[in-house]
């Protein structure tokens, strides 16, 4: 998967990381008597990190759902059973990886000469959020779904302490304390239907996202400062964000063409509408998000005369944003004015093999 973001702010290039990385993905089938059943594992990986930490002040006009969110680990795994031929249930977790450590320097001097040393000391605890789903086909041609998730959220601390020892002149501790959430992912209440009409496939899904539940957005700095002087301290507290719960329609169309020789051409196309959860930032905080059109095209073509079922999946996605206006409620807040614009090229390439 490669996306090229190209946003702007107030008609210059935001300079956002592009997004770049692998899916990958394993099913298996098996049978516990009449019951049908199957072991799903997925994971995407991006190919310039593991995990990435990035914040910058709440006050700096930022694009807080692109700056960091598509550059993430994740790895689900679930499990489900199929009754009969009308029901089908699943249920499985979410993880992601948080981070918590401590980076402390030894700062000091000695006769002639500069002490100094550095230990980091990090953790990359596992956060996990279960998953369910439930799928009914009332006829062949018919099927509904219903999928639920919990919120998942990367927990972040980082302690920077550093120790300073100048003999006669300064000594004591210097406490930086970062904390905050990464990747937060709202709880999702999904309902979705297909219908099979001959060679085609027609698709709609209801989604719905609770991002009320989300409490911070960047991080809380702390400052602890002892050293053995009176020394000004400025900390930062971000006020509650406030965000939208949001409903976002999605619709698809799929045309499956039979190419003979045991081939098969498929063909899709979607749309689905983003509107945002951010709210008007009229005071202190500068997050920047505005709603979405999204628009979809992909394409599978399938050999079967191979030896094994191979098929070969391209895809695209083309996000708009509307173009947004922030207005302060007064020109002593911080950020000030801004307008936002932007679009995402995404583009994917797969193999799907049946064994």
């Amino acid at each position: 998967m490669y996306a090229d973001l190209a946003f702007e702010l107030d008609g210059r290039d935001a300079d956002l990381m592009n997004a770049h990385g692998a899916w990958g993905a394993l099913l298996v089938p098996f049978g516990i008597g009449s019951v049908r059943a199957a072991l799903g594992l997925a994971t995407y990986v991006p190919d310039q990190f593991v995990l990435r930490l990035y914040s910058v002040p709440a006050t700096q006009p930022r694009f807080v759902m692109w700056d960091n969110q598509p550059h993430r680990t994740v790895f689900d795994i679930a499990l489900s059973a199929r009754f009969a031929e009308l029901v089908a249930v699943g249920a499985g977790v979410s993880a992601l990886g948080g981070a918590e450590g401590e980076v402390s320097f030894e700062l000091g001097s000695r006769p002639g000469r500069t002490v100094s040393e550095a230990a980091i000391d990090s953790r990359l605890p596992a956060r996990y959020a279960p998953i369910a789903g439930i799928l009914v086909t009332p006829a062949a041609w018919l099927r509904f779904g219903l999928r639920y998730s919990e919120p998942l959220a990367a927990d972040v601390q980082l302690d920077a302490r550093a120790n300073t020892n100048v003999e006669g002149i300064l000594q004591g501790t210097t406490l930086v304390r970062t904390v905050g959430q990464n990747y937060f992912t709202p709880r999702e209440v999904a309902l979705g239907a297909a219908a099979d009409l001959a060679a085609w496939t027609l698709l709609a899904e209801l989604t719905f996202q609770q991002w009320s539940e989300l409490e911070q957005v960047s991080y809380d700095v702390e400052l602890d400062v002892d050293l053995g002087i009176d020394t000004p301290v400025f900390g930062f507290t971000e006020p509650e964000p406030r965000w939208h719960d949001v409903l976002s329609p999605h619709f698809g169309i799929e045309r499956d063409v039979d190419l003979g020789s045991d081939r098969e051409l498929t063909l899709r196309a979607g749309y689905w509408y983003a509107p945002t959860p951010v709210p008007d930032q009229p005071g202190l905080t500068s997050f920047a998000d505005s709603n979405r059109h999204v628009l979809t095209l992909g394409s599978g073509f399938r050999f079967g005369d191979i030896g094994l079922p191979l098929t070969v999946e391209v895809a695209g996605q083309l996000h708009m944003l509307e173009e947004r206006e922030m207005r302060k409620a007064s020109v002593v807040e911080p950020g000030g004015n801004h307008r936002i614009d932007g679009r995402v090229l995404a583009v994917f390439c797969g193999l799907r093999l049946e064994l």
